[in-house]
C-alpha cells in the first residue's frame, strides 16, 4: 500500500502520470477504436452519432400546439430583432443573441421556420448584416456572430417548397467573408465551433443524402481551421476533429490523411516558433492536439529531432521563453515513446544539424553563412548521450534562471507550472538513459 505522503506527491504520483501518458502516446493506435466501450465507438457502431430526437406524429402535435401560443411572441422577437439592427448605436446585442437562441431551439425542436417567416424577410435581413459586420458597423459582434451562425446551421435542415432555406456551403462563405474581411480572429473562431459541430460530429449517412459534398465540405472547413491553428480554440476544434476520424468506418484512412495534413501545418510553425503559448490553456490545448493524431505522422522523427535541438532564445522576455520551453516540452513528449538506441542513433545521425548554441551556453564560431562546417566541426567527436543529456541540462539552467528574474513579480506561474512538468519528463529519460 502506498502512503500518500510527500515523497508520493512530488515524486511517485508525478512520474506515474508521465510514464502512463508516454505508454497512451506510444499505444494510441492500438487500442480497439471502435470498441463499445468507448462513447465514440459506441456512437460509431451504432450509427446514432448525435442523432436528432425523433419525435411521434402525436408528440409532434402536441409540441406544435403549444408552441403556437407563443407565436406572437416569437414574431414580434424578429421585428425587435430587425427595429435593433437598423439603430446600431442602440442595439441591444443580449436581447438579440437571446432571440436567435430561440429561434435556434424552435428550428430544432422541428418547428416550420416558413410559418414564421413566410417571406423569408427575417432570414434575408440576418443574411444583410454580414456587410455591416464584415465593415466593423456592428458594435460586439464577437458576441452576436456564434449565436448567428448556430442559428444558420440549424436553419439549414429546414426547407421551403423543397429547397434548403440555405445551404451549408453558403454558410462556410459567410464565415470565410469573415475571415477574409479583416476581422480579429476572435471574432471569426466562434463562427466556426457551430459548423464544425454539425458538419463533422452530427450530420452522417444516415441525415446526409449526397456524403460526397459533406466530405467536400470538410475538407473545405479543415483547410479554414488550418489557416488559424495557433489559436487555442482551433486547436480544441481540430482536436475533436480527429479524435472524431478514428472512429470513422466508412474511411480507416481519415485518421491518418487527416492527421498528416494537420502535421504538416503544426511542425513548421514549431520549427519558426510562430505558436505562442503563453498561458497553461494554450499548452493542454497544443497537447491534446497532438495526442489526438495519428502517431504514423511523427515517423521517421528525423525532422522532430532537429527541431527539439534548436537554439534556446537568448534574452528573451518571459512570453517567448514560455512558447519555445512548452515547444520542448511537446517535442519530447513525441519523441518519448522510442526506444533508447533508436533516440540515440537517430541524434548521432543529425547532430550535424543542430545548432551548437544548443548545448553550449558560450560558443565561437568561424566564419560561415550556412554554420554546415560549424556544426559539422562541433558535434564531430561528441557522442549522442553527451548531446541529448547536455541538452537537457541547458534547458534546466536555463529555466531556473528565467525563475529567478521573474520570482519577484506575478508573471511567473505558468513558467512555474512548465519547469515543474519538464523536470517529471526529465526524470522518466533520466531513469532511461
Amino acid at each position: 500500500e502506498i502512503v500518500e505522503g510527500f515523497h508520493y506527491n512530488v515524486y511517485h504520483k508525478p512520474y506515474s502520470f508521465v510514464t502512463q501518458h508516454v505508454y497512451l502516446l506510444d499505444n494510441i493506435s492500438r487500442f480497439g477504436l471502435d470498441d463499445d466501450s468507448t462513447v465514440m465507438g459506441y456512437l460509431h457502431r451504432k450509427d446514432v452519432k448525435r442523432r436528432s430526437v425523433i419525435l411521434t406524429k402525436s408528440s409532434d402535435k402536441i409540441l406544435a400546439t403549444y408552441i403556437r401560443i407563443f407565436e406572437p411572441m416569437v414574431i414580434k422577437s424578429l421585428r425587435i430583432f430587425c427595429d435593433f439592427f437598423s439603430n446600431t448605436i442602440t442595439s441591444d446585442v443580449e436581447l438579440q443573441c437571446q432571440v436567435l437562441q430561440l429561434l435556434s431551439q424552435l428550428v430544432q425542436l422541428r418547428v416550420n421556420y416558413c410559418l414564421l417567416d413566410s417571406d423569408q424577410v427575417f432570414i434575408n435581413f440576418v443574411l444583410k448584416q454580414f456587410e455591416y459586420i464584415e465593415e466593423g458597423q456592428i458594435p460586439h459582434s464577437d458576441e452576436l456572430i456564434p449565436k448567428i451562425f448556430q442559428f444558420l446551421v440549424q436553419l439549414s435542415y429546414s426547407k421551403q417548397h423543397s429547397k434548403c432555406i440555405i445551404s451549408v456551403p453558403k454558410i462556410i462563405q459567410l464565415c470565410d467573408g469573415l475571415m477574409a474581411s479583416g476581422q480579429p480572429a476572435a471574432h471569426c473562431i466562434p463562427a466556426l465551433e457551430p459548423i464544425v459541430d454539425d458538419i463533422f460530429l452530427t450530420r452522417n449517412k444516415s441525415n446526409t443524402t449526397d456524403m460526397k459534398e459533406l466530405e467536400t465540405t470538410r475538407e473545405v472547413v479543415l483547410s479554414m481551421l488550418l489557416r488559424l491553428t495557433g489559436h487555442k480554440q482551433v486547436m480544441d476544434l481540430i482536436t475533436l476533429i480527429l479524435e472524431d476520424s478514428k472512429y470513422c468506418i466508412d474511411n480507416t484512412e481519415k485518421w491518418q490523411d487527416w492527421s498528416t495534413r494537420v502535421f504538416s501545418v503544426l511542425l513548421p510553425l514549431l520549427k519558426q516558433n510562430k505558436l505562442k503559448m503563453s498561458n497553461p490553456e494554450e499548452f493542454v490545448a497544443l497537447k491534446g492536439l497532438i495526442m489526438a493524431l495519428n502517431p504514423e505522422v511523427f515517423h521517421p522523427f528525423d525532422e522532430i529531432t532537429v527541431t527539439f535541438f534548436q537554439e534556446p532564445p537568448r534574452d528573451a522576455d518571459i512570453s517567448v521563453f514560455n512558447s519555445w520551453l512548452a515547444k520542448v516540452q511537446i517535442l519530447l513528449n513525441v519523441l518519448s515513446p522510442l526506444k533508447e538506441d533508436t533516440l540515440l542513433s537517430k541524434i548521432e545521425k543529425l547532430k550535424s544539424e543542430f545548432s551548437p548554441a544548443s548545448i553550449f551556453e558560450n560558443v565561437t564560431t568561424k566564419a560561415d553563412p550556412l554554420n554546415v562546417n560549424n556544426n559539422a566541426e562541433t558535434f564531430q567527436n561528441i557522442r549522442a548521450e553527451f548531446i541529448f543529456v547536455r541538452f537537457l541540462l541547458r534547458i534546466i539552467s536555463l529555466s531556473a534562471k528565467k525563475c529567478f528574474e521573474v520570482i519577484q513579480n506575478q508573471e511567473g506561474g505558468f513558467l512555474m507550472q512548465q519547469v515543474s512538468a519538464f523536470l517529471h519528463v526529465y526524470t522518466y529519460f533520466n531513469q532511461m538513459l
